[in-house]
C-alpha cells in the first residue's frame, strides 16, 4: 500500500480553532492521506489533542520543519 503525506502548512488556514482543526484532519484522512509534516500545533490547541485528532483520522505525524538546534535544545517547545 502506498503512503501519501501532506505538509500541513499547505492547509494552515484550516488550523484556526479546535473545531476546524478536527475537521481538517478528518478531511485529509478521507482524501487518503496517511502521513503529515507539521511545525507545531498553532498555539491554541494542546499537542495531545492535536495528536488525538491525527490518530483518529489515521494520520501519522512523520516530520517537522523545525531545525535540529531547536529540536535538540527545546523539544517541548516544538510541540506548541
Amino acid at each position: 500500500m502506498k503512503e501519501f503525506g501532506l505538509q500541513l502548512y499547505s492547509i494552515r488556514n484550516e488550523f484556526v480553532d479546535i473545531e476546524r482543526t478536527h475537521e481538517a484532519f478528518r478531511k485529509i484522512g478521507q482524501f487518503g492521506y496517511t502521513q503529515a509534516q507539521t511545525a507545531g500545533t498553532y498555539d491554541y490547541i494542546a499537542p495531545e489533542l492535536f495528536r488525538e485528532f491525527a490518530d483518529e483520522a489515521g494520520i501519522q505525524i512523520v516530520g517537522t520543519h523545525f531545525n535540529w538546534d531547536r529540536i535538540a535544545g527545546d523539544i517541548e517547545g516544538t510541540g506548541k
